[in-house]
């Protein structure tokens, strides 16, 4: 016992590294007898003995011989404990510190790599995603192993679906899902049908999303896996939120954080919170949108979660721009869209970008506001079906007074959402103010006719 981590620290520097490695091999010796261990303290442990051995050489007195193999164990185990935990952050961590120690076993290489390119995909890091996941493959191509190579283009078509590349991640979850069928692996299957649904809420079809997540859902049932089923219905929530049922997609989110709550998943109650308070921004309930995206933003932080930290800036950004508030709004957005640039995220620049350009046009910000929706439309033209930088460069259009460009946009942005399934009352809304723009008054009150004002504010 120490009086303080200082103290603690000076006495730790005075010991010889073999004796370092000696105690930190007892003390993992002594936590494995314990009937619950603490996997992450034993993790660190036998990681930090088996470190000073490779650094010493292979014979140290009172640390095991086989100290590598029990931290790459050790290692892989509190990985594990913390993906299910949503610690992706500590996830990744472990498994790099397990495959740095060096791994004999081929096929617990691969369990590494993929559970390392899991935390990577949860912080949005798509690129060291993909080269995990493709390392991973390879290994299982190797070693003729099926339901290696359909975990690995799991993974591989989830960071597809993340960059827009939606013919990508089809062709790669479809292969994970056929494996899995063919296997007879429900967990797993399960796991590839919600990432196979959710894939089609960017850009594709709403129906084949809602397909796939249905029969997600029935496995996770079957199985009674209730995080997998609060994550399911955080999904379908989404594709009622794409499609307009926003009453849908809050009773979906408000299942499901119930079922975070009870499980005790901080992270995933923060998610459901979070798309909660675009749905509540959605039906203008400000204040309550305000709340809650405050109350996520602050958890995202204390977590290390950047990428729900700056998506709920970008909601507090447009929240300020409804309201009048247009410094405050170009201050937040300006800086989420510098934070979505540096992470390489292109969805969270079309969210960032789409406000930013809008309160600039009505700052009178010209040159900046067309730079930003000249951005939003190649983002659009190269991110899937997805229709949402399209109708942000529309609205910018329509602020500047560029009617016939408004018009163009809003039409193909309409098309869109059509074939995929999509709502389309808030493209309808912009595209009739084009044509009153336009002079176009008959053909705008006839369009502008369709949309239940009731039902859809």
């Amino acid at each position: 016992r120490f009086h303080s981590e200082v103290v603690r620290e000076v006495a730790y520097q005075t010991l010889t590294k073999r004796t370092r490695a000696a105690r930190h091999a007892g003390v993992a010796g002594a936590l494995r007898a314990q009937p619950r261990p603490h996997y992450e303290h034993l993790a660190h442990h036998t990681a930090t003995a088996a470190e000073l051995v490779a650094e010493l050489g292979p014979f140290v007195s009172g640390v095991p011989e086989t100290i590598r193999e029990d931290a790459v164990s050790d290692l892989t185990r509190s990985a594990e404990l913390a993906l299910a935990e949503g610690r992706a952050l500590a996830a990744n961590e472990h498994a790099s510190r397990a495959l740095d120690l060096g791994v004999s076993d081929r096929r617990d290489e691969r369990r590494l790599l993929l559970l390392r390119a899991r935390s990577e995909l949860d912080q949005r890091r798509f690129p060291e995603a993909e080269r995990d996941a493709r390392a991973a493959l390879e290994l299982a191509v190797g070693d003729a192993d099926p339901t290696g190579e359909a975990e690995a283009h799991l993974r591989l078509g989830t960071a597809a679906h993340h960059l827009g590349d939606l013919v990508t991640a089809r062709e790669a979850l479809d292969q994970a899902v056929a494996t899995y069928r063919t296997v007879g692996d429900p967990a797993r299957l399960a796991e590839a049908l919600r990432a196979r649904g959710f894939a089609e809420v960017f850009g594709g079809s709403m129906p084949m999303a809602r397909q796939f997540l249905d029969e997600a859902m029935a496995l996770y049932e079957d199985g009674d896996d209730q995080r997998g089923r609060a994550w399911t219905q955080h999904n379908l929530a989404w594709v009622a939120f794409q499609s307009g049922d926003v009453v849908e997609a809050e009773r979906q989110l408000h299942e499901a954080c119930q079922r975070f709550e009870e499980l005790g998943d901080k992270v995933g109650v923060n998610w459901a919170n979070g798309l909660l308070a675009y749905v509540t921004y959605f039906q203008r309930r400000f204040d309550e949108a305000e709340e809650l995206a405050s109350t996520v933003e602050a958890e995202a932080r204390r977590w290390g979660d950047t990428w729900a930290h700056l998506m709920m800036q970008t909601l507090l950004a447009n929240l300020r721009l409804w309201s009048g508030r247009l410094d405050e709004a170009e201050t937040l957005a300006s800086r989420t869209l510098a934070g979505f640039r540096e992470a390489g995220d292109r969805y969270g620049v079309m969210q960032a970008l789409a406000p930013l350009s809008r309160v600039r046009a009505a700052l009178g910000k010209t040159i900046e506001a067309e730079r930003g929706s000249e951005e939003l439309v190649a983002l659009g033209h190269s991110f899937g079906e997805l229709g949402l930088a399209l109708q942000g460069a529309a609205g910018v259009a329509l602020h500047l007074g560029d009617a016939e460009r408004a018009l163009v946009l809003t039409e193909q942005v309409l098309d869109r959402q059509r074939a995929t399934g999509a709502a389309t009352d808030e493209a309808t809304v912009l595209r009739a103010l084009a044509l009153t723009q336009l002079g176009e008054v008959d053909e705008a009150t006839s369009s502008i006719e369709t949309i239940d004002v009731s039902d859809f504010p």
